[in-house]
């Protein structure tokens, strides 16, 4: 079993808490036992600060979802079915849901222009009818953030038009950058590499405007540095909370784990990008 800590769907969205829950894990897969990343994955974007296991994260895409993300409740992200002058967005439905509902389009703002969000009480942003506005994520109000474009494909295999970029999952149908954990190369400024638990690949997020370090206490996944992850807190030896920061590593290098003395060793994450096959995080085996 492994322990799967959900993306704050406020770091593919930033929150405040996380949740746990777990789930078999594929006896194929090699993973920690316990999990607390993003993606989720899957915070920016709505990004998720999601905590996720090693073998499958925040969201990235650092998030709490909710139960119920009805995507196509009114419409078709995928398809961007709405009427003209109308685009296809999350916003709250009935009993504070995540759902898609056709939405006016407010502005004109491009993928890649800063933009701004009203927030998912209206879903409304200032990102043209391709693209939604992505940052760190406050569900209840507004954020400022980056036109993304949105998925293409549909709910089943969602996918992006543009080169380098990865769908960060049907939850969260926008297209971030695919980006290597070991280099942090992202190009957006204020942005950081982490592992989406939903898709189980590494994608650009927004940075939490606080970070945290190695073992520090974290609450979703964009909370901690570049080059961290946030992850279960019983495989770091002297982490004091549910999670803590951990590093990523190789797990076909030598150990480099700071804490490799406490018998902390490099655990594949278990990432469905095979050129990540080998990146791990620094965890009790």
């Amino acid at each position: 079993m492994r322990h799967v800590l959900l993306l704050c769907l406020g770091a593919v969205l930033a929150c405040t808490n996380t949740s746990a829950e777990s789930e078999s894990s594929d006896a194929s897969t090699s993973a920690p036992s316990g999990d607390a990343s993003t993606g989720g994955s899957s915070g920016a974007a709505v990004s998720t600060g999601q905590t996720s296991s090693a073998a499958s994260s925040s969201s990235g895409t650092g998030f709490v979802e909710p139960d119920g993300v009805g995507l196509g409740s009114q419409c078709d992200i995928f398809e961007q079915d709405c009427l003209e002058g109308l685009k296809c967005t999350l916003r709250f439905g009935m009993g504070f849901e995540l759902e898609s509902a056709c939405v006016e389009v407010m502005g004109t703002a491009t993928v890649g222009d800063s933009c701004e969000h009203e927030g998912f009480s209206t879903g409304n942003d200032t990102c043209d009818e391709t693209s939604a506005c992505i940052g760190i994520i406050n569900p209840a109000a507004g954020w400022s953030g980056t036109c993304k474009a949105t998925c293409i494909g549909d709910i089943g295999e969602p996918t992006c038009a543009e080169a380098g970029f990865v769908c960060a999952g049907p939850r969260l149908p926008v297209c971030l950058q695919r980006c290597d954990p070991l280099l942090q190369d992202c190009v957006g400024s204020g942005e950081g590499c982490y592992f989406n638990r939903d898709t189980e690949k590494f994608q650009c997020l927004a940075l939490a405007e606080e970070l945290v370090g190695p073992g520090d206490v974290c609450a979703f996944g964009v909370a901690c540095s570049p080059g961290l992850l946030c992850w279960e807190g019983e495989l770091q030896p002297g982490c004091t909370s549910s999670a803590c920061c951990t590093e990523y590593c190789d797990v076909d290098e030598p150990n480099t784990c700071a804490l490799a003395e406490e018998g902390v060793e490099c655990v594949a994450l278990g990432s469905s990008q095979l050129e990540f096959e080998s990146v791990g995080i620094c965890v009790l085996p």
